[in-house]
This record gives C-alpha cells, structure tokens and sequence, in this order.
C-alpha cells in the first residue's frame, strides 16, 4: 500500500527500544490515522486520505475517471 513508508517509520521508531507491542503503541498508532498528509492538493486526515484512494481507484476500475489519486507519503503537523 502506498502508506507503507508513514507506518513503517512510526512502528519502527516507535519500537526501536522495545521487544512487546504493548497497548500504548496500539493507541499511538491509531492516533496515527488523525495526523495529515497530501492527496489531490489537500490536506487530509491519514483515514480520509486512504478513502479518498480507495474511492478513486474503485472509480477508476468502473471507467468513471481516468487517473487514480495518490497521496504523499509525508506528515504534515497539525
């Protein structure tokens, strides 16, 4: 998936230290899908973005447009 990257750099920088997934990194990674990125020149939510994606390629498997939005894979603070 094209979020890979957000997430794997979170677990990973947020697990360096530790050998459990414990419930607090749960939380935290969940929290993750409240943080911003880009997708079609907007700032979205991690969670509006991935339906924002999914939408277009469903959209785009149905012929009713001809491009699929990709968002970037970087954090914008909120």
């Amino acid at each position: 998936m094209i979020l890979c990257p957000i997430v794997d750099d979170f677990v990973y920088n947020t697990m360096r230290d530790e050998i459990l997934f414990k419930q607090e990194h749960r939380e935290k990674l969940i929290q993750l899908t409240n943080k911003k990125i880009l997708i079609d020149s907007r700032k979205q939510t991690i969670a509006n973005a991935i339906n924002q994606y999914l939408d277009s390629i469903f959209n785009y498997l149905d012929g009713e447009t001809n491009r699929v939005l990709f968002p970037l894979p970087i954090i914008y603070d909120l």
